[in-house]
């Protein structure tokens, strides 16, 4: 039987310090018929040559070099140069279990999935799965997902890590616009469709944790792309005449969008006057009128379960969700100008 390509897509930006350690990972996969596609997005450093001289010894390695256009843009441009039957995104500063691409293919073909995702690891990459004796799978439908996982773990929404099925792409592609949230919103337009999303219970994924990443490259104004996002899924939602089943998972991204926004602005710089706008932006637009009220302080007690030792403290947080619910702006900029 002809094993399936999968193209491990791995975009680059300023990755001197971690592409080597990241293609060692892929190069010393146990399942061998892979395609390594590096999306160079205008790397400043030595990303490139590094990759080129990985290129040397092995052709299974492709690059293609561009000016910098976003992460977005850059995951576009590897999708629509795909040749295998199956493709994987891996941030060009993680790596990954040498057994991952092994497994996640095993359980694609055995369970019929379109999508297939391990855990991801964090720390000091210890807990990663070697020599994997026994798969710890889990299938389900696209309801089960939403209900227990999209929402409830930040593994969900990223792109890394996981296993798609070429086939069911159809017009899909990342809204190159924003640069926060893009691949929630890509995620949330496959996991709508009528598709198996397996869950293989082993760590497989490394995540490094780096301040010099394109996705940590600061945006003052991070309060809007969030929203973004927000509104694309109502906008999504709609159109496929699917809002109201899965109007309990809208409101909670519409929660994480506002309040998440508004901290991430601050962290970077962003001014009050700014926030103002947002606020005003949002309180009049549809995607926040048409939930109710109840539902959406429900969401955010629920979220601060989830979130409650991220950027900010639960008192903090608990403080901006009385500002936002009661549109209390005199509170809300005292918080914010702390």
């Amino acid at each position: 039987m002809n094993l399936p390509l999968v193209d491990i897509i791995i975009p680059m930006y300023n990755a001197e310090n971690f592409i080597g350690k990241c293609l060692d990972s892929v190069l010393s996969q146990t399942y061998n018929n892979i395609r390594i596609l590096v999306i160079n997005d205008g790397s400043k450093d030595n990303s490139l040559s590094i990759v080129q001289k990985y290129m040397l010894s092995d052709n299974r390695i492709e690059c293609i070099d561009q000016s910098n256009k976003g992460i977005g843009a850059t995951r576009n441009i590897a999708l629509n140069n795909l040749k295998g039957d199956y493709f994987y995104f891996l941030d060009s500063d993680d790596y990954i279990s040498s057994d991952s691409i092994q497994l996640l293919i095993k359980s694609a073909i055995e369970h019929k999935a379109d999508i297939v995702t391990g855990e991801l690891e964090c720390g000091n990459g210890l807990h990663l799965t070697e020599n994997i004796s026994q798969s710890k799978i889990t299938t389900m439908d696209k309801q089960s997902f939403f209900d227990e996982y999209v929402f409830k773990n930040k593994l969900y929404y990223s792109v890394a890590g996981k296993i798609y099925r070429s086939d069911i792409l159809s017009q899909i592609r990342f809204d190159d616009s924003i640069s926060f949230g893009e691949d929630l919103l890509f995620n949330i337009s496959l996991y709508t469709k009528d598709l198996t999303i397996a869950i293989e219970r082993n760590a497989l994924y490394y995540y490094v944790d780096n301040d010099d990443s394109v996705t940590r490259v600061k945006k003052p104004d991070r309060c809007f792309h969030q929203f973004k996002v927000c509104e694309g899924f109502y906008s999504y939602l709609n159109e496929i005449g699917r809002f109201e089943e899965y109007k309990f998972i809208y409101t909670e991204l519409l929660w994480m969008c506002i309040i998440s926004g508004i901290a991430l602005s601050k962290k970077e710089g962003g001014d009050f006057s700014m926030i103002e706008s947002f606020l005003e932006y949002i309180y009049s637009s549809d995607e926040y009128t048409c939930v109710d009220k109840k539902t959406l302080i429900s969401a955010a007690k629920q979220w601060i379960t989830i979130e409650s030792h991220s950027f900010l403290s639960k008192i903090y947080l608990k403080t901006q969700i009385h500002s936002i619910m009661n549109q209390n702006v005199k509170l809300l900029k005292l918080i914010y100008r702390r």
